[in-house]
């Protein structure tokens, strides 16, 4: 008897198998601000937010961190795991304020180099006969003497600056280390570590001449500037 072989048929057919999707969390913050400055992020697929200064918010919270420096932000899950992070720069804030003086509006009057005064300066004038333009080293100038017939030349008039006070909440929050130096091109620069100076003349002119206020504010070795232009009161 012939065998009889039976032969089964196999039906392969192709399953497909579906894998979830999901989106790698990601996190975007201001990269630069100033102290004091609302930072917002945005992020998705985390828990909240950890901040340079240890606070944590919800993800869709901006925050104001009591920093000072660059650091990370970083996104949470809801274990605490760090899942993303992006880098942020906190910069100290700065202004400066100055008063103007209540005495009446002071001459500017224009002065010139010379090396014939031990102050360096002199006055330029005006010969009143002539109306010519007497500056130092001409044989008219006075050279610190008599002015007859000559008139110092004004440039114009205004309040003499009384007091300049440097502004920083992040100096104050975060024991900052403040410097302000006033700059006149006829007298040595004047440099306090305070945080309020009277830009007084120590130079015994007439009416008041322009000088460059500059402070500065440090804090966690990161600092910022201002500069302000100012009046100096002068001796006559």
């Amino acid at each position: 008897m012939v065998p009889v072989v039976f032969i089964a048929a196999l039906a392969v057919v192709g399953a497909y198998q579906i894998a979830p999707s999901f989106a790698a969390p990601s996190l975007t913050c201001d990269a630069t601000v100033e102290y004091g400055s609302p930072v917002s992020c945005s992020a998705s697929g985390g828990h909240a937010l950890g901040w340079p200064d240890g606070a944590e918010t919800p993800i869709d919270a901006s925050h104001t961190p009591r920093f000072v420096g660059e650091s990370k932000i970083v996104l949470l899950s809801d274990a605490g795991t760090v899942l993303s992070a992006a880098t942020i720069r906190i910069e100290p804030d700065i202004s400066i304020e100055c008063e103007d003086s209540d005495d009446d509006p002071k001459k500017i009057f224009e002065l010139e180099h010379t090396e014939l005064r031990e102050t360096g300066w002199d006055y330029v004038f005006t010969d009143a006969a002539t109306g010519d333009r007497v500056t130092p080293g001409d044989p008219r100038h006075p050279n610190g003497g008599a002015e007859d017939g000559l008139e110092r030349i004004v440039l114009g008039e205004t309040q003499a600056t009384r007091a300049c006070r440097l502004i920083s909440q992040a100096g104050e929050d975060l024991d900052g280390e403040y410097q302000m130096t006033i700059m006149s091109p006829w007298e040595e620069a004047q440099t306090t570590p305070m945080r309020l100076i009277g830009p007084a003349s120590k130079t015994h002119w007439a009416g008041t001449q322009p000088a460059e206020l500059t402070g500065t504010v440090t804090v966690n070795n990161i600092t910022a500037s201002e500069r302000v232009d100012v009046y100096q009161s002068g001796c006559s």
